[in-house]
């Protein structure tokens, strides 16, 4: 059976002497592995088109019994090219591309992805990277209360609890908690749409609110979660 779709394209890795297996997160059907039959060869017809982080449309055809497609044809849409000069855009590329590899299908993943890609592309600004990771949460059903105490809805909050999922008022803070300060405040910029330039005054509270949201995503979304400590860009890495 021939079908159609479009992905991002998250790693390939060698099948036999001349062909791969290409993991690509798709409009469709979410995380699926193709065979690209020839993919290693000089003169391939996919030679310079399925790099990882490439946005594509393809054409494949999938067995009745087969669990991997193969890949007929392939056409980049977008290949980020700004982001392929920068080391830093594309550590931020690669931990976009690690939370893919570990999400369930949904059409909203997709596009969000392609829509923090495109931005890192023409802003060229790793600020976007905590975005990327609250609208995740929202789309997984586990954003964290910010605004308002966990327990009991309070206005005023003074720290934020992992383990609860959000901020709390002083009544319900625990010694486990984590005080607000800097961090937070950026987050909330963040949350808003609002993207703060990262400096030598505000890169300490960049980092620990990287580290909250990499503990966050580890109690709530999965242990793959801490792999990003190695994996963002060395200035805002916890």
């Amino acid at each position: 059976m021939q079908d159609t779709d479009r992905g991002i394209i998250i790693k390939n890795t060698p099948f036999s002497d001349t062909s791969l297996i290409s993991m690509i997160y798709t409009e469709k059907r979410g995380l699926s592995s193709f065979l690209a039959k020839g993919g290693r060869r000089q003169k391939s017809p996919f030679r310079g088109k399925i790099e990882s982080g490439f946005l594509v449309s393809f054409v494949y055809y999938r067995g009745h019994s087969a669990e991997m497609g193969v890949l007929k044809e392939v056409e980049p849409i977008e290949t980020y090219p700004e982001i392929r000069e920068n080391i830093t855009l594309m550590e931020g590329m690669y931990s976009i591309l690690w939370v893919l590899e570990h999400s369930p299908p949904e059409e909203k993943i997709f596009i969000l992805a392609q829509e923090i890609l495109k931005r890192l592309d023409t802003e060229g600004r790793i600020e976007i990277l905590p975005y990327f990771f609250m609208k995740f949460f929202k789309i997984e059903g586990i954003y964290p209360n910010l605004f308002r105490c966990h327990v009991c809805g309070e206005k005023s909050v003074s720290c934020f609890s992992t383990m609860a999922g959000g901020t709390m008022c002083r009544r319900h803070c625990t010694q486990n908690d984590l005080p607000l300060g800097e961090w937070f405040n950026l987050l909330k910029f963040i949350v808003r749409g609002h993207l703060p330039e990262m400096n030598d005054t505000n890169e300490k509270g960049f980092r620990d609110m990287m580290n909250v949201i990499i503990e966050y995503g580890e109690f709530h979304s999965g242990s793959w979660f801490h792999r990003l400590r190695e994996i963002l860009p060395s200035s805002i890495r916890p």
